[in-house]
């Protein structure tokens, strides 16, 4: 046996990936390729030699003109965390055409957990794609079909468990173990989990696709990541803030705020309903940066130039309004995806991509009702089919003058087919397009939607996570809908919980629109503060759809106290499984620390909301509490019963642990209280500093606990009122203000 570092040693000329304590997470780990004739080689099967430095362990088998060259690599990046990857080395005479690198597989998996203890993450192929904190390996998920939701044919996903880009394996009383690649600029990535007599075999494969390796050439795969020993959302977020780095994420200096017509309006919006809105906007200086135009403009999906008559001026004057109402304009289209019927697809059917036979590929489910007529999906790779795609994003950018591209059906332009370039892999070809789409669009916000998560990373500013967000179908007496319909609630509120990692590592996340009307929409006015509530947590951007002129005073104070975007991570806690009722975000501002919790009724009955430190893993001690949806101070509790939720509603509170000094307990103004409201908090020579953010909304209250001891003897910068004798309440009159005690 060698051994490089505590993290790698080989056996039998295999690697082990140990922890600090020595144990074995996986064990006998090798690499291997598929050609496109079927025929598999392993570095199991093949004589091999290790070679073993300080922090890696390189496994070289093959060689010579029979077998090509395989060399897996591991290193160790940092304590808990390995990389690996696999070349591939053609040292025969003969081309090969390589369909799929095995970067790293064992058979025996992770500690050799068996199928039936054994839990998975799942993050997803696309936007539209399942997402899950933890789910049994034996989980059947209908929604799984291709090319919609998973890039791999249905013959590939016959056994075991496929899971995109990373996983995390995870057991019950076991830390969890991530599994994920580092980029994706080349080959798509994917994760196999199988049965196996000794556990559970783990694949890590990179697609390929059918590449040639000419004699002399080496093929390289993306790198893995393997990490280990902390909480699963911590996991991810290493692993995030890594990919991001990798793969240069873009990532803007604040969230993106706007309004759109889609979850009002839909399709039917016209010129008229978008200029109103617009008035609205410019008439109460709503804190909407952003006006979007979805889809109701274009006379079919694929004929983008093509304005129907609900648009009589054209799109060049809408967007002039919309800047004339000191507000920017953004616009919609699916780039790589266009109806069977547009003049686009009849004109040049050579420009879509087409299976073997030669037919065009439907890039939607089979069945979907949504759509009219199948949707073909963009080959960027055809120099004919590029250049129409670059002078559509230049007339929407430049002639028109759209400022934010909202780009939907992304994946459509990333499925596995017989492309022009046949040398160009599906995640290359996607690449490439993306890529011309961000060179025209410049310094513009380009949000990704529909969109293939890891092979986005770089060339989109924000990503919509989940698919169109609503609770309407899940409450009693809703008609449900069909197995081959779009999924509601249930994947949405998993796909922003799933997906938290990627904000502000990859990405700014949109987690789907607000809404804060209460007419036109099949929830009371407690469910949709809670939704909006959730989608607050989420701390992407924050776009509203909703019919302006029609809502109530309560929506437009709930819309000024949405902004600015508060920087919070939310986690679940307790119940992973299935939908957590808990989620907890923590908030540090220097001096100043505070917790936003949010517990959520997802069942029919009434449900007792409480607030136990141990329940919520939380460090015991008594912490003042303040109800955000309602804004009050509830006071100083070591344990507190929220009160009753009906079905769908959340309560919504700030707690902070009380110290001997001076300290900010919550704030009133922002929907997340300090989260949103507060910028720094310093406490240094008995004096209390607090810094509010840019951009609030909403007069800004400050409570501030005085314990015994001290006395308020000056204040800079608002008013005072005391509420009891040790908390005094501060109206900010301004940006700041400051305390001084005795």
């Amino acid at each position: 046996m060698k051994q490089s570092t505590v993290q790698l040693r080989t056996n039998d000329d295999l690697l082990d990936v140990v922890d600090a304590q020595g144990t074995s997470l996986l064990e006998g780990c090798f690499g291997g390729l598929q050609l496109s004739s079927g025929v598999a080689l392993s570095m199991e099967f093949m004589p091999r030699v290790c070679q073993v430095a300080d922090e890696a362990v390189t496994i070289i088998a093959g060689g010579d003109e029979i077998l090509p060259r395989l060399i897996l690599h591991a290193r160790q990046i940092r304590p808990g965390m390995v990389e690996a990857t696999l070349a591939v080395e053609n040292t025969t005479q003969t081309p090969l055409r390589v369909e799929r690198l095995d970067v790293l597989a064992s058979k025996k998996g992770y500690r050799q957990i068996p199928t039936d203890k054994l839990f998975l993450y799942s993050n997803g192929w696309q936007t539209f794609s399942p997402a899950a904190l933890r789910v049994p390996f034996d989980t059947v998920d209908p929604w799984l079909q291709p090319p919609l939701f998973t890039p791999l044919p249905t013959s590939s996903l016959d056994t075991g468990r496929h899971l995109s880009w990373v996983t995390l394996l995870q057991a019950d009383d076991t830390p969890s173990l991530l599994a994920g690649f580092a980029s994706a600029r080349d080959y798509l990535g994917m994760l196999h989990v199988q049965r196996s007599s000794q556990g559970h075999q783990l694949t890590a494969s990179n697609y390929v696709e059918g590449l040639t390796v000419e004699p002399g050439a080496t093929l390289q795969s993306e790198p893995l990541v393997l990490m280990w020993g902390v909480a699963d959302h911590e996991l991810l977020d290493a692993y995030g803030a890594h990919v991001g780095q990798v793969m240069q994420a873009r990532i803007p200096e604040r969230p993106p705020t706007g309004w759109s017509n889609w979850l009002y309006y839909f399709a039917t919006a016209s010129e008229q309903d978008i200029l109103e809105n617009t008035a609205i906007i410019q008439e109460k200086d709503l804190p909407l940066e952003y006006i979007q135009v979805d889809d109701c403009y274009q006379t079919l999906f694929g004929d983008w130039l093509s304005i129907n008559d609900k648009f009589p001026n054209g799109m060049r004057s809408v967007a002039d309004a919309i800047k004339a109402a000191g507000r920017k304009p953004g616009i919609w289209l699916s780039p790589f995806m266009a109806d069977a019927r547009s003049r686009v697809v009849a004109e040049h059917p050579e420009w879509f991509l087409h299976d073997a036979s030669g037919h065009l590929i439907d890039v939607n489910r089979f069945g979907d009702t949504y759509w009219a007529a199948p949707n073909y999906g963009l080959d960027v790779t055809h120099p004919e089919a590029m250049a129409w795609l670059r002078t559509v994003l230049t007339t929407l950018c430049e002639e028109w003058g759209y400022e934010y591209i909202k780009t939907d059906f992304l994946y459509a332009g990333a499925i596995q087919a017989v492309r022009y370039d046949a040398a160009c892999t599906s995640v290359q070809a996607y690449r490439k397009g993306l890529a011309a789409i961000r060179e025209i669009a410049g310094d513009r916000i380009v949000l990704g939607c529909g969109a293939p998560f890891l092979c986005s990373v770089g060339l989109v500013d924000t990503m919509r996570i989940g698919p169109d967000l609503s609770w309407e179908a899940d409450l009693p007496g809703a008609i449900q809908p069909k197995k081959y319909a779009l999924p509601f609630s249930r994947v949405p509120l998993m796909s922003m919980l799933g997906h938290q990692w990627m904000n502000r590592n990859l990405w700014i996340n949109d987690a789907d629109y607000v809404r804060v009307r209460q007419q036109k929409i099949n929830l009371d006015w407690p469910q949709t503060r809670a939704l909006t509530a959730l989608i607050a947590l989420g701390g992407g951007s924050m776009y509203d759809s909703d019919k302006l002129a029609d809502l109530e005073p309560e929506g437009y104070e709930l819309l000024n106290r949405l902004v600015p975007v508060a920087n919070v991570r939310v986690r679940p806690v307790g119940e992973r499984q299935n939908k957590p009722s808990r989620l907890l975000a923590a908030v540090d501002r220097l001096d100043g620390s505070w917790y936003i919790g949010s517990q959520f009724n997802w069942s029919e009955a009434i449900l007792q909301g409480a607030f136990e430190p141990q329940a919520w893993e939380l460090p015991a001690g008594e912490y003042h509490v303040y109800d955000l949806l309602h804004e009050r101070y509830v006071g100083l509790h070591a344990s507190y019963e929220l009160g009753e939720l009906a079905q769908y509603n959340a309560h919504l509170f700030s707690a902070c642990l009380t110290t001997d000094r001076p300290q900010v307990i919550a704030t009133k103004g922002h929907l997340l209280g300090p989260a949103g409201d507060v910028a720094a908090v310093s406490w240094e020579n008995n004096e209390l500093h607090v810094e509010l953010t840019a951009g609030r909304r909403t007069q800004t209250v400050v409570y501030v606990h005085v314990p015994e001891g001290y006395t308020v003897t000056g204040l800079e910068g608002g008013t005072k009122q005391v509420l009891a004798d040790d908390i005094v309440a501060i109206a900010v009159t301004g940006t700041q203000c400051a305390l001084q005690f005795a």
